[in-house]
């Protein structure tokens, strides 16, 4: 999946998607339901960190992830900011090479 054309969104993309982001420590706070805004809040802390982190929200958990993943294939390739080099270097959209990247010893938070 290096091409951004040969991506193709997925509900298995999206069950795996966020089950790394569940694995991750605090993974509830980077994929919740917002009941003040009744919206879904998908960030994507989970990856590139606090310092470059952005929320995105959607009616669905599905449209919430959707826009937090367009976003960071638009980081693709900016290895000069936060987001652009974590992606890069996680292989994203590569779920198994984020998995690898987030967890080099196999070890989830769960």
């Amino acid at each position: 999946m290096s091409e951004e054309s040969d991506f193709k969104w997925s509900e298995q993309f999206r069950l795996d998607l966020i089950d790394i982001i569940k694995s991750c420590g605090d993974g509830d706070c980077y994929l919740r339901y917002d009941k003040i805004d009744k919206c879904h809040i998908a960030t994507n802390e989970w990856l590139v960190g606090t310092m470059a982190g952005r929320s995105f929200n959607g009616k669905s958990e599905a449209l919430a992830l959707i826009a937090m993943h367009k976003h960071l294939m638009g980081c693709r390739g900016h290895s000069k900011s936060i987001a652009g080099r974590s992606v890069d270097e996680s292989g994203y959209p590569d779920l198994e090479k984020v998995r690898e990247y987030l967890f080099p010893e196999g070890d989830t938070n769960d």
